[in-house]
């Protein structure tokens, strides 16, 4: 009886441990400027082919297709952003990644897929809940707008 309660304490610290660990690790994370963000708008959509990826994935690929009547416009620049007791996070970009500096446009009815390597993030993604970030604008507007599309690990 008296090993059975030992290996229940041990197992029951660990978890603990490694409950901290990524609780600790979250606590770094700078937070999102955006509270919601919807997934489409004037029929600019982000979307990916899963809402659900493994964590031993090397790549994450999500497309933005243009469904409205106007051109749009944007840049290579994205971010990815985690969920934590309700709030959004910014995802770090390891160091010295970069972002092609452009702003390519996607007539109606175009659309242009994005592959995000993983390792291009400071750390890995853990369990959890995330989106992708992105800002466009139609190509006779000054104004940007933002759409997302969230998924899990």
């Amino acid at each position: 009886m008296k090993s059975i309660t030992r290996l229940l304490l041990v197992v029951m610290t660990a978890a603990l441990l490694v409950a901290c660990q990524s609780k600790e690790a979250d606590a770094t994370l700078e937070p999102s400027p955006f509270e919601w963000i919807p997934s489409s708008q004037d029929g600019v959509e982000l979307t990916m082919s899963t809402d659900t990826i493994d964590s031993d994935v090397d790549t994450l690929t999500f497309t933005i297709r243009n469904g409205g009547d106007e051109a749009i416009q944007f840049d290579s620049y994205y971010t990815v952003e985690k969920e934590i007791d309700g709030a959004w996070f910014v995802v770090p970009f390891r160091e010295g990644v970069a972002f092609q500096d452009d702003a390519p446009s996607l007539a109606p009815s175009e659309q242009l897929d994005y592959v995000i390597p993983i390792d291009s993030f400071e750390s890995d993604l853990t369990e959890g809940t995330y989106r992708i970030v992105k800002t466009a604008k139609f190509v006779d507007s000054e104004e940007d707008f933002v759409v997302a599309v969230p998924f899990s690990v």
